[in-house]
């Protein structure tokens, strides 16, 4: 996903030149603490992020899979909640790895109790 600079424009403190190579990535986007309450934690039902999450693209590179991740995200953990309530994390918590658009996260082992 890179992008080029028609202008000089100024990032930060920074001046990136006019025709220079960005590729920006979305690792980060929406992680600021100033802005979100506790963004490195993972929770489905956070009110802080707004509609339009930047790690889906905007405009005319919008993801096309954006209903579908979703609908995964916020229906796949509440239905395992509903159906396994004693459902509980064992070990380490789950690392989201990678870089631009290629991620990968590491395993996330759950367990629960028959009472």
């Amino acid at each position: 996903m890179q992008r080029f600079t028609l202008e000089d424009r100024e990032i930060g403190e920074y001046v990136t030149p006019a025709g220079s190579r960005l590729i920006p990535s979305t690792l980060p986007a929406m992680r600021d603490p100033a802005v979100y309450a506790d963004p490195d934690r993972y929770d489905n039902r956070r009110t802080d992020h707004p509609r339009a999450h930047m790690a889906f693209g905007a405009g005319p590179h919008r993801c096309l899979g954006e209903a579908r991740a979703r609908a995964e995200l916020q229906e796949g953990p509440a239905a395992q909640a509903e159906r396994r309530p004693q459902l509980r994390p064992i070990g380490a918590p789950f690392v989201i790895s990678g870089h631009s658009g290629i991620r990968r996260v590491s395993e996330l082992r759950v367990g629960w109790s028959v009472s």
